[in-house]
């Protein structure tokens, strides 16, 4: 029996702050070291960072399959078990994490358990993992009614 597995695909929202704060600090630097005669050692380790910060920016996505969220930021990934995920709620913080937005959330799971990303599509990101585990509790200040499903 062939069965194929069916999934999601979100991007996550991105505030132009942060892709100031991602290439403003790295394009200086880049920049500066072409400009300033460096090393050419140097040089290809600034160009390596930019291509490096540059993964972060483009490759940061939500992944939702039957099973599990599949969160990508750059080259790490982290799984989430979605039967696992007992809470989903807004957060404000500034904290590192795999969200290029300032409009987070935080999803639960397990017993301590938790990561923070930002997708763009929040509340169709939350309408399906709601639609595979009817037992994650939304934060009622998150989203309107229809969508927490009360």
């Amino acid at each position: 029996m062939d069965t194929e597995m069916m999934f999601v695909y979100f991007f996550s929202k991105k505030d132009p702050i942060v892709g100031i704060i991602f290439f403003g600090v790295m394009g200086t630097g880049v920049v500066s070291t072409f400009v300033s005669h460096s090393h050419l050692a140097f040089k290809i380790i600034m160009l390596f960072g930019l291509l490096y910060v540059s993964s972060f920016w483009f490759g940061t996505s939500y992944k939702i399959d039957d099973q599990e969220i599949k969160i990508k930021s750059g080259p790490f990934t982290t799984i989430v078990p979605i039967k696992e995920i007992n809470r989903i709620r807004k957060i404000k913080t500034l904290q590192s994490a795999p969200a290029l937005s300032f409009d987070r959330i935080a999803v639960d799971w397990g017993k301590n358990n938790s990561v923070i990303i930002s997708p763009r599509e929040k509340e169709e990101f939350i309408r399906v993992l709601k639609e595979k585990n009817r037992r994650i509790k939304i934060d009622k200040n998150l989203f309107p009614k229809e969508v927490v499903g009360e």
